[in-house]
């Protein structure tokens, strides 16, 4: 579940759309296949650091509701008679927004986009490149977040190549061999963090041992 919500987020975010409403209907508490504090964690995330508008509604009347208010106030801001394709710069006229005519794209899409278009660049994509399908693969392995990745696809751009980065520690000892590895040097995110032990371990094992019981 946490992996087809960060792809269907960052499916809205190739679409070229600056504000998008992430909507939530129904109660949290009322889930059962994650807990109310992961939710709130997650949707906290999507609104501050994905900059996503989000919102909660209850049941379907409610979401129906705040649809609606948000229909009456685009029309308030940009009346029918003026939202018939006409040039941008009479698409905001000042007594809508104070500043300049490119406010439009600013506020809403940059560049302005069509429905159609929108709808082609959000639908799932049925074909990957090899260096795509790589990275996808490595989103299964347990604890192994995005930020992980990227920096792991950037220092081994292939499987064969990670593989290969482990396979001179086969005569190591068995304790030592995870700290040795070339993973131990990878850093990863913003605080340019080294990958911790338990990821190095599990990345070994998965490739390198018939045994797959991670403790």
């Amino acid at each position: 579940m946490r992996k087809r919500f960060a792809e269907q987020k960052q499916r809205l975010q190739a679409c070229g759309l600056n504000h998008v409403v992430y909507l939530v209907e129904g109660s949290m508490s009322q889930q059962t296949t994650v807990m109310k504090g992961g939710l709130e964690d997650a949707l906290c995330l999507t609104e501050f650091r994905d900059d996503f508008l989000v919102h909660m509604s209850q049941n379907a009347d409610d979401t129906v509701a705040y649809l609606s208010a948000i229909h009456r106030r685009l029309l308030a801001r940009f009346p029918r008679a003026q939202c018939l394709n006409p040039e941008l710069a009479a698409l905001c006229p000042s007594r809508f927004l104070s500043s300049v005519s490119t406010s439009f794209a600013t506020l809403f899409a940059t560049p302005p986009i069509s429905f159609a278009e929108f709808n082609r660049k959000f639908q799932k994509r049925a074909n990957f490149s090899a260096s795509e399908m790589y990275q996808r693969m490595l989103t299964q392995i347990p604890s192994l977040s995005t930020a992980k990745i990227a920096a792991i696809v950037h220092h081994h751009k292939t499987f064969d190549q990670l593989i290969a980065s482990m396979q001179s520690i086969d005569q190591l000892d068995q304790e030592k061999d995870a700290s040795v590895s070339r993973l131990c040097q990878i850093r990863y995110g913003e605080k340019n963090q080294l990958l911790d032990a338990r990821t190095r371990n599990i990345i070994r094992i998965l490739f390198q041992s018939d045994d797959y019981n991670v403790s």
